[in-house]
C-alpha cells in the first residue's frame, strides 16, 4: 500500500518553503510532488509533518495550512490509485494531479477568489518575489473582508466577481482607504472578519488594530488589483475591464535620506559597550552600510555568501525574472565585523533579529549617537512635507540608500553603482536613491 509523507526542504532558517510530498509504494516507486502551499519555515516539524503545536501562530493560519495539506494528500492518493500502472516518475505524478486539479476546476463553477488564487499560483512559479507574494495575499485578505463587511451592512448575497464596475473599483478604493474608521464603528463585526482574515496571517496579536492607509499605500494595493483583472481578461477569464477610465494616481516620494559618510563613522566608532544588543545590531547596520543589500538579503547571508573577500549573492527579490549574481567585494570593516561575529554553531552570517526589531534598534542606536538631525520627508498620510529628527525615520533601508548615494557621488556611473545594489539601471528606485548631491551639481557647472 502507498505512503505519503509531508515535509520541506531548505538551508533556510526564515521566511517560507513550499510544502513537498513524497509518495512510496514499497520499494520499487518513490516520486515526489512539490505543492504551492507555502509555510512558514519557523512554525514548521518535519518530523511530525505539521505545524510545530508549542509555537504561536493564528489558528486561522494553522488551520488553513493542515486543511490544505490533507486535501493535497487525499488528491495524490487518488490520482496514483487511479493511474497507477501509467505513473513511474515525479513529473508522471505532477501531470495527473494537475489534470486531476483542472478537472475539479471545470467541474464547479469558479468564484472571484478562485480565479484570485489560480493568478497568484501562476505568478508563484514565474514572477512574484516571496514578498510581493505576500502583499497580494493581504490583498486577497482584504478583499475577503470588504465582501464581508458589505453582505453584513447591505445584502447577505453580495459576493465579488470579475464582472465589476467601475464603480465598485471605487467603492472598494474608498472601503480601504476608510477601513480604519470602519472598524472602529463596526467593533463586532470587524473582531470576526479578523479572526477569519487578519492582518498577518502567522502573527498573533492580542488586540488587532487597523491604522490608516497612507495614499502610496493605497495606490499599490489598487495597483495590485488592476494587475489581476488584466490578467483575468488576457486570460479570458472575463471581458470585463474595471478599471478602463478608472485613474489610480501615482506614488509620491520625496528625496531619498541617507547619512554621511562621516555620520555613518560616528555610529561605526561610538562606544556602545554599556548596550551590548545594540552594540550587535550598530554592527550589522554598518555592514550593510558597506555592502547595499536588501534586509531580505541581509537575512539570508551565510559563509557561503562570501568568496575570496567577495560577497556574492542573487537578490531574492528578483530571484523569479533573473538569477543575476550580485558581487560585492567586501571592504576591511565589513570583514572585520564578519570575524567578529564568526560562530560555527549559527547558520547565518551575522546574528540578526527580527525586521522589526532591527528597525527599532536602529532608531534607538541613531539617538544615542547623536545623530538627530532634522529632514525633510512626505508625510504618507497626507503626503505633504514635513520636519522630523532622522533617527524617528532611521531604518535599514537608509543602509542601502546610504551605499548607493555614497557609491554614486564618487563615481558617478549607473551602470557600476547598479551592478553592486542590482537595480536595473533605468529603475525609478534606483533613480530616487541616487538623489543628485551638491559635489555632482558644482562638477556639472565646472564644464559650462
Amino acid at each position: 500500500m502507498a505512503s505519503i509523507k509531508v515535509f520541506i526542504k531548505t538551508q533556510r532558517t526564515k521566511g517560507e518553503a513550499n510544502i513537498r510530498f513524497r509518495l512510496c509504494d514499497g520499494r520499487n516507486l518513490i516520486v515526489f510532488y512539490k505543492s504551492n502551499i507555502k509555510v512558514d519555515i519557523e512554525l514548521w516539524d518535519n518530523k511530525r509533518e505539521r505545524i510545530k503545536p508549542q509555537k504561536i501562530c493564528s489558528e486561522i493560519y494553522r488551520n488553513d495550512i493542515e486543511n490544505r495539506i490533507a486535501t493535497t494528500k487525499k488528491l495524490i492518493a487518488e490520482v496514483y490509485n487511479t493511474n497507477k500502472d501509467k505513473i513511474s516518475n515525479s513529473n508522471d505524478l505532477k501531470k495527473y494531479i494537475e489534470e486531476g486539479v483542472n478537472k475539479a476546476s471545470k467541474n464547479k463553477e469558479q468564484t472571484f477568489f478562485d480565479i484570485f488564487d489560480l493568478y497568484l499560483t501562476e505568478k508563484d512559479n514565474k514572477e512574484y518575489s516571496p514578498k510581493e507574494l505576500k502583499n497580494f495575499r493581504s490583498l486577497e485578505r482584504l478583499l475577503h473582508r470588504y465582501q464581508g463587511f458589505k453582505e453584513i451592512t447591505e445584502s447577505d448575497k453580495y459576493k465579488l466577481s470579475l464582472n465589476i464596475t467601475k464603480e465598485e473599483v471605487e467603492d472598494i478604493a474608498d472601503y480601504i482607504r476608510n477601513e480604519y474608521i470602519l472598524f472602529d464603528e463596526y467593533p463586532t463585526l470587524y473582531k470576526k472578519l479578523l479572526e477569519e482574515y487578519p492582518l498577518l496571517v502567522n502573527i498573533q496579536r492580542a488586540s488587532p488594530k487597523l491604522e490608516q492607509r497612507g495614499e502610496n499605500t493605497i495606490i499599490k494595493i489598487l495597483g495590485r488589483l488592476k494587475a489581476f483583472f488584466n490578467w483575468a481578461y488576457n486570460k479570458k477569464y472575463t471581458s470585463n475591464r474595471p478599471f478602463e477610465g478608472y485613474e489610480i494616481g501615482s506614488p509620491m516620494y520625496g528625496t531619498p535620506i541617507i547619512i554621511t559618510k562621516e555620520e555613518r563613522d560616528i555610529i561605526a566608532n561610538f562606544d556602545l559597550s554599556k548596550y551590548p544588543r545594540l552594540e550587535i545590531q550598530r554592527d550589522i547596520f554598518i555592514f550593510q552600510c558597506y555592502v547595499g543589500c536588501r534586509v531580505s538579503d541581509l537575512t539570508k547571508f551565510t559563509s557561503k555568501n562570501i568568496v575570496r573577500g567577495i560577497l556574492e549573492y542573487v537578490p531574492q527579490k528578483t530571484q523569479k525574472t533573473t538569477l543575476k549574481t550580485i558581487e560585492v567585494p567586501l571592504h576591511n570593516k565589513a570583514l572585520a565585523i564578519i570575524k567578529r561575529y564568526e560562530d560555527k554553531n549559527r547558520d547565518s552570517l551575522l546574528p540578526y533579529i527580527s525586521d522589526q526589531k532591527y528597525n527599532d534598534s536602529i532608531k534607538e542606536i541613531f539617538n544615542i549617537c547623536g545623530i538627530t538631525r532634522m529632514v525633510t520627508i512626505i508625510d504618507a498620510k497626507t503626503r505633504k512635507p514635513k520636519q522630523v529628527p532622522i533617527n524617528e525615520i532611521a531604518s535599514s533601508h537608509l543602509a542601502r540608500r546610504t551605499f548607493t548615494q555614497i557609491l554614486y557621488s564618487q563615481v558617478k556611473d549607473k551602470a557600476l553603482v547598479a551592478s553592486l545594489t542590482g537595480h536595473s539601471e533605468d529603475s525609478r528606485a534606483f533613480s530616487r536613491y541616487r538623489d543628485i548631491n551638491i559635489d555632482i551639481k558644482k562638477d556639472l557647472i565646472e564644464v559650462l
